[in-house]
């Protein structure tokens, strides 16, 4: 069991799309960081679900893991994890379309997306992998949920800042590695 004495001091700042970075201790992780060149292995998005915290405060992680995208109680996956993680706070201009993002992950949690280990394992490793809405991996989803949510609430500035970052991302699916640099986000913090 890990000490959370970290998120617990930052758990009250995450809201609904902010990133989630991980670096895990596995042989896998650290193949998937030397092939990225990156200090993380995967990604997550915290979901809030304000209108029940009174009777039920959790805060949640949606994420492709294993065979399709899940929903876990954010605590409960920190303490089982064996390495580190950090949250990256969106950037302001995304907190009117939270709920969207949020929306947008929903939609496909619920939905029967399978996780795409091809993507993943070899479309990462040996290049960059196309972006893929029927099979997800970690990262593609959280972007998925990120651009959907843009392009669904129209506003010109927020579509500027997707524009830009696909350009970085050569309109391909983003690793894990990539977020720090794709200028969605206001800061970030150790959580574990």
């Amino acid at each position: 069991m890990n000490d959370l004495t970290e998120y617990m001091k930052i758990r009250p700042l995450l809201q609904t799309g902010d990133p989630l970075s991980f670096r895990s201790n596995s042989i896998l992780g650290k193949l998937i960081r030397w092939k990225t060149d990156a200090k993380v292995n995967h990604t997550g998005m915290v979901i809030r679900f304000p209108t029940y915290e009174e009777g039920c405060d959790r805060v949640f992680v949606i994420e492709a893991m294993g065979k399709r995208l899940e929903m876990n109680a954010l605590s409960e996956r920190l303490m089982a994890f064996d390495g580190r993680a950090w949250w990256l706070k969106l950037r302001n201009e995304f907190d009117p379309i939270r709920n969207i993002i949020g929306g947008r992950a929903l939609y496909y949690v619920g939905t029967d997306v399978k996780y795409d280990y091809m993507g993943c394992l070899f479309g990462n490793l040996i290049g960059r992998a196309k972006k893929d809405k029927k099979r997800l991996f970690c990262s593609e989803a959280l972007w998925l949920y990120i651009e959907e949510a843009v392009q669904m609430s129209g506003d010109a500035s927020l579509k500027e800042i997707i524009r830009v970052a696909n350009l970085t991302l050569k309109n391909e699916a983003p690793t894990p590695g990539d977020f720090p640099r794709l200028g969605i986000h206001a800061k970030s913090a150790l959580i574990l």
